[in-house]
């Protein structure tokens, strides 16, 4: 019976482990999706998509 203790507590050691590897992955693809999107040579293209909303308001203006 002292043997099935020791059993269980290593598959729960095991599990943990992986549990501790798949979020240090997680992580670190967060991070790198962070840093990716915030990238100063991605400005140019954010400043372009912020603008969108606006593109047809001048031509509506216009028409009044």
């Amino acid at each position: 019976a002292a043997g099935d203790g020791t059993a269980a507590l290593g598959r729960a050691i095991a599990e943990a482990r992986a549990e501790a590897a798949v979020a240090a992955v997680m992580w670190s693809l967060f991070l790198g999706l962070v840093r990716w999107v915030w990238a100063a040579r991605r400005r140019s293209a954010y400043e372009a998509a912020a603008m969108l909303p606006f593109e047809g308001e001048a031509q509506e203006n216009s028409d009044e």
